[in-house]
């Protein structure tokens, strides 16, 4: 019976310390997923709409630069950096569109995608009365600075709002990580603190249930060294 004891004390013992380190290793895998997650879709999301405005940026600088240029060579130069601006615009908006998957960011990214096509189709446009102008000419500017501004301020603010959305993802996903290694921590700790206690009073117990025996024993031993042969040694 003692070993049986033992044994099933060992075992519970070996039982909570497997709970907590299979509690402790699945929440740190949560939290391993949950940063690469944060990485791979809210920042890098981010990261893309953030480098598309700046080419929005870039492009119009470009488009400025092409308007005010004193020689034929900086206009082709600017017109050229127009066209490497708006690709690159383009594209940027085509890797972070597959990183938002709430219904309301590709809603904005439909709406995004055909300010774009607005916006090309402007710029056309405004390369059309500038290649074609004098350099002293104001119509490619009166023309920037009217119809095409209002399809890039338009681009600006749906670009903004898709960067809100992804910082706040970034915000919720880690306050998810911290409040999952509070309740794992809380959890191991309970986990082990039980087990703590729990080996306490078996510990206790079994020393208590083997103790008693070999009191009796000893007795028993010390009565028959006194010559009474009638104790009863079970």
């Amino acid at each position: 019976k003692i070993s049986v004891k033992l044994i099933g004390a060992f075992l519970l013992v070996c039982l909570i310390t497997a709970v907590v380190g299979f509690m402790g290793l699945s929440s740190m895998k949560q939290l391993n997923q949950a940063a690469d997650e944060l990485y791979d879709k809210e920042l890098m999301g981010i990261s893309f709409i953030k480098e598309a405005n700046i080419n929005l940026l870039s492009l119009g600088r470009s488009m400025g630069n092409s308007v005010l240029a004193s020689t034929n060579e900086e206009r082709s130069h600017s017109i050229a950096n127009i066209e490497k601006h708006l690709a690159t615009l383009k594209s940027n908006i085509g890797k972070a569109q597959p990183l938002y998957a709430s219904a309301d960011s590709q809603n904005l990214f439909a709406e995004l995608n055909q300010q774009v096509e607005l916006y090309e189709t402007g710029i056309e446009t405004a390369k059309g009365y500038i290649t074609n102008e004098l350099l002293t000419q104001s119509r490619s500017a009166d023309f920037i600075k009217t119809e095409l501004r209002g399809n890039a301020d338009n681009l600006d603010q749906l670009m903004t709002q898709l960067s809100v959305i992804k910082e706040q993802n970034a915000h919720d996903a880690s306050i998810f990580t911290t409040e999952l290694y509070e309740s794992s921590s809380f959890i191991m700790l309970t986990l082990v603190t039980v087990g703590i206690f729990a080996g306490l009073i078996m510990g206790f117990v079994i020393s208590r249930s083997i103790s008693k025996p070999l009191n009796q024993a000893v007795i028993a031993a010390e009565s028959i060294s006194g010559g009474d042969l009638s104790v009863n040694v079970v």
